[in-house]
């Protein structure tokens, strides 16, 4: 399995694993993970 591959995997549990502790949904966790990383950026 490529790298990207592999870290994409990771990615995908463990957002499953955020969402469902705070019983939010993934795409919720994702957007704010993008927030905060695009904060980071600019």
């Amino acid at each position: 399995m490529c790298k990207k591959c592999t870290l994409q995997k990771t990615v995908d549990i463990q957002t499953r694993m955020l969402a469902d502790a705070l019983n939010v949904e993934e795409k919720d966790v994702l957007r704010a993970v993008n927030l905060y990383t695009d904060s980071l950026i600019c």
